[in-house]
Formats: structure tokens, C-alpha cells, sequence
């Protein structure tokens, strides 16, 4: 599907297909896969800026700025969300996968706190 396709070229309904049809396929299995170079990130990134350009209203606008009128987070704000779930379900045993071996919970209790805290 192309933009020409689609008659109705509302922001908030473009958001949303960029949402649920674009965005899916950039981040596909990014707890397993995620781009540690430079102009990989720029290269995932590069496609939604493109997108963000797409409306008249904003064009003039810088990026973050943008992002923020659509209603649509970076890349890497999206990847580090999804390293802190896949983090929390470690900890918290929804997942059977092991915690890294960098992080440790901490024994260390003050009277003042939960006992899910972790140590490098």
C-alpha cells in the first residue's frame, strides 16, 4: 500500500496506519535484534522521519517536534521501552529466560524499599 492509495489523508488516520502497518515491520523481534551502529539506527529512523514529512502542517517543524504533534515516539525511545518490559518480565518470572549475567538483584534491604532492585 502507498500513500496515493489512500483518499483520506487525515494525520491522525495516517498516524495510525503508520502505527499498525509501518512500524510493526521496523521492529520486528527488536529484543533479539537491536541495531547497535550508528547509521543502522539512522537507517530505521530515516524511514519515519520521511513519513513525518509527509503533512503540509509540519513540514517546517524540526523532527522530535514532529513526532510529538502525531503523537508517535522515536525508534529509540520504542526500543529502549521494550528493553525495560522484556527486563521487567525477567524479574518479575513471566518469562523463562535467565537475567543477564551483568545484573544481580540486590540482597540489601532498607526499610524504605521494594527487594526487585538490581546491581551491576
Amino acid at each position: 500500500m502507498t500513500v496515493s492509495t489512500i483518499r483520506h489523508k487525515d494525520m491522525t488516520v495516517m498516524a495510525q496506519l503508520y502505527k499498525s502497518l509501518v512500524r510493526p515491520n521496523l521492529e520486528y523481534c527488536s529484543s533479539v535484534w537491536s541495531p547497535h551502529y550508528t547509521k543502522d539506527k539512522a537507517m530505521l529512523e530515516r524511514v519515519q522521519n520521511r513519513f513525518t514529512r509527509l503533512f503540509p502542517e509540519v513540514t517546517a517543524m524540526r523532527y522530535e517536534d514532529r513526532l510529538d504533534v502525531l503523537h508517535i515516539w522515536s525508534l529509540e525511545e520504542r526500543h529502549n521501552r521494550s528493553d525495560l518490559i522484556k527486563l521487567f518480565k525477567i524479574i518479575h518470572s513471566f518469562t523463562d529466560d535467565p537475567l543477564p549475567a551483568v545484573l544481580q538483584i540486590t540482597t540489601h534491604r532498607c526499610t524504605r524499599s521494594h527487594d526487585k532492585k538490581l546491581t551491576k
